[in-house]
């Protein structure tokens, strides 16, 4: 179990990985009348894939957001309508080196394509930039850092270009075999905002578990994000993520 506790614990894991987040988000900004709520579920399957007998590994990871329910403005001060959609898919592919011992990296480029079934609920553009990891894990502990930088060059001419930034901080500590202390908030970055609005950052202090399902390991997240810094316009507050990750045959 502690092994496959560090592959879910691990974004460039060997392991390949089924993994699932359901975002339940809290939004209270200036264009908000009160709170308005938005769910979204991630689809993320990490798929490694071993570059011969180099030891290198090319871990690709695809990132599918099913919108159940987003706000969006209707142009009338606090009126916001309930959208539902397929969102934006990011893609990400980091080539990593043989591990050496506990430090881990990996570079690579990203890709966010205008996949959105509504228009309203995605960029319209084609966007592409560099992505990098660095962590360090011990049987106990993981703790690094997932950068990835997005600027469009292609698609609609009348929606804003892209340029945006995300980066996932994450720490992972294992009481035992079963439970586990976890923080792996995102804080992004939106450069062609104006400053009020251009920053969210995220803290939040969750708990894991994990099992077995048959001849599986699983691990559930619950970790409650709450906001220091959101876009002064429209943005969340809280945020409750429940996850799901379990670790499939390595390819």
């Amino acid at each position: 179990m502690d092994e496959a506790n560090q592959a879910m614990a691990n974004p460039i894991t060997s392991y390949t990985m089924f993994i699932m987040e359901n975002d339940n988000a809290f939004l209270n900004s200036d264009l908000t009348d009160g709170i308005e709520y938005a769910n979204v579920t991630l689809i993320e399957p990490l798929i490694p894939v071993s570059i011969g007998d180099t030891g290198w590994n090319l871990v690709n990871r695809p990132v599918i957001p099913i919108i159940a329910t987003a706000p969006v403005p209707t142009g009338i001060p606090g009126d916001f309508d309930q959208k539902s959609a397929l969102g934006d898919v990011v893609f990400f592919s980091l080539l990593k080196p043989p591990s050496t011992g506990h430090f881990q990296w990996g570079v690579g480029p990203t890709f966010t394509l205008p996949t959105a079934s509504n228009d309203k609920l995605g960029s319209e553009k084609w966007s592409a930039g560099p992505a990098g990891i660095a962590l360090y894990s011990t049987p106990k502990d993981t703790y690094g850092v997932l950068a990835q930088q997005w600027w469009s060059f292609a698609g609609e001419s009348d929606r804003e270009d892209v340029s945006k930034m995300s980066l996932q901080y994450f720490f992972i500590h294992n009481f035992n075999e079963k439970w586990a202390f976890i923080t792996a908030p995102t804080i992004s970055a939106n450069w062609n905002a104006s400053s009020g609005n251009r920053w969210s950052v995220p803290i939040s202090a969750g708990v894991a578990y994990s099992f077995k399902l048959g001849k599986r390991h699983v691990r559930i997240v619950l970790e409650p994000q709450y906001f220091a810094v959101q876009p002064d316009a429209f943005g969340a507050e809280w945020n409750i993520r429940l996850a799901f990750a379990m670790v499939l045959p390595k390819l």
